[in-house]
């Protein structure tokens, strides 16, 4: 259980890693402003010929400039804080109860899938699972994540009655 949450997190590092990358080689500050600048294309049509202060990035240095951003990104990200903690999961039509309460179990946010199940059948909310992609942060209770797949107003209802 406490590998799959190590796991999302270093998942979620990635695509932070990701989107620093792409905006790295894709940032503006290399590009050349007039279009002439750009580099031209052999009559053959299979290299171009950029301006000589054209900055070029060798893969070697695109993977150094990655290791020191993961290497930042990883720094401030406390993965010993569990109120840093964000997981989510996506609730298809047609899962049941138990899968769902195996979907909690597998991320991290519940313990014991039965106990939650005893705790969905004793409110009377097995059958009252809504279909979406709930986030939670840090380390909800199992009450809150109930109260937030079943909804608010059939958390309500179902409240009354107690």
């Amino acid at each position: 259980m406490m590998n799959y949450k190590v796991w999302l997190r270093g998942f979620a590092a990635g695509m932070v890693l990701s989107s620093i990358l792409f905006a790295i080689t894709t940032s503006d500050e290399d590009v050349p402003e007039k279009a002439d600048d750009a580099g031209s294309v052999s009559a053959a049509g299979d290299a171009v010929i950029y301006p000589e202060d054209q900055v070029m990035y060798t893969e070697d240095q695109v993977q150094e400039k990655l290791k020191v951003e993961r290497e930042r990104v990883l720094a401030e990200i406390d993965v010993n804080h569990p109120s840093q903690m964000q997981s989510i999961v996506a609730i298809q039509n047609g899962v049941s109860a138990q899968e769902v309460s195996s979907m909690l179990e597998q991320v991290g946010l519940i313990e014991d899938q039965t106990s939650f199940l005893s705790l969905m059948q004793d409110m009377k909310l097995i059958s009252k699972i809504k279909v979406g992609v709930y986030t939670f942060n840090g380390e909800p209770t199992e009450v809150e994540i109930l109260q937030k797949i079943v909804g608010q107003s059939t958390w309500d209802q179902a409240n009354q009655g107690s």
